[in-house]
């Protein structure tokens, strides 16, 4: 139904990178990070912004977790 309603369709296998990561908190940011490879923003400020607002000790669980939705 969506491919019919929209332009573009991307599958995110969101709950994938988290089950990979043991973490399923991080679903939203490997859909980010998916988002990120898609829009003309600096991979760079993506991840100081990860870094500033996720929890204290989460960073590079969070970073793994965007840098794997980028692949994705």
């Amino acid at each position: 139904m969506l491919r019919e309603k929209a332009k573009f369709v991307y599958i995110v296998d969101g709950l994938g990178i988290a089950k990979k990561l043991n973490n399923p908190r991080v679903i939203n940011i490997a859909i980010i990070g998916a988002l990120s490879s898609h829009l003309d923003i600096d991979e760079s400020v993506w991840k100081d912004v990860i870094k500033n607002l996720v929890p204290k000790g989460t960073e590079e669980l969070n970073l793994s977790a965007f840098d794997m939705g980028r692949e994705d």
